[in-house]
C-alpha cells in the first residue's frame, strides 16, 4: 500500500523546527533546520529519486514522517507543516536517510 505510515523520524528537535536551507548534491539532499532552541541540525537523504516541494524554506514543522512507497525499496519522507492553512510543503522520496542527533 502506498503512503502507509512507518514512523516519525528524529527526536524532539523536529517539532517546531524551521527549515533554514536545502542543499542538493547529485542524488543526495540535505535539509538544514533550526530548532526552537535556535540550534542548527540537519537530516540527509541518500539516493533521492524525487523531491516535491512548495516554498519549504521558512516552513515550521509539526513532524517528519516516513511512509512506505508501493512496490519499491524507497521511502517517502513527509515534512508536515505546522500551519494547516499554509501551502508550503516538502516531500522527499529516497532510499535512506542519515540523522545524527546531538542532544546537548
Amino acid at each position: 500500500m502506498s503512503d502507509e505510515f512507518i514512523a516519525y523520524i528524529g527526536d524532539y528537535k523536529f517539532h517546531d523546527a524551521v527549515i533554514e536551507n536545502i542543499e542538493n548534491e547529485e542524488n543526495n539532499l540535505t535539509v538544514i533546520l533550526k530548532s526552537i532552541e535556535e540550534k542548527i541540525f540537519s537530516i540527509q537523504f541518500l539516493n533521492v529519486i524525487n523531491v516535491n516541494a512548495n516554498r519549504p524554506i521558512g516552513m515550521m514543522l509539526y513532524s517528519l514522517s516516513e511512509m512506505r512507497e508501493e512496490d519499491t525499496k524507497y521511502r517517502k519522507f513527509v515534512f508536515t507543516n505546522w500551519e494547516d492553512e499554509d501551502d508550503a510543503f516538502l516531500e522527499v522520496i529516497a532510499k535512506e536517510y542519515i540523522y545524527e542527533t546531538n542532544n546537548e
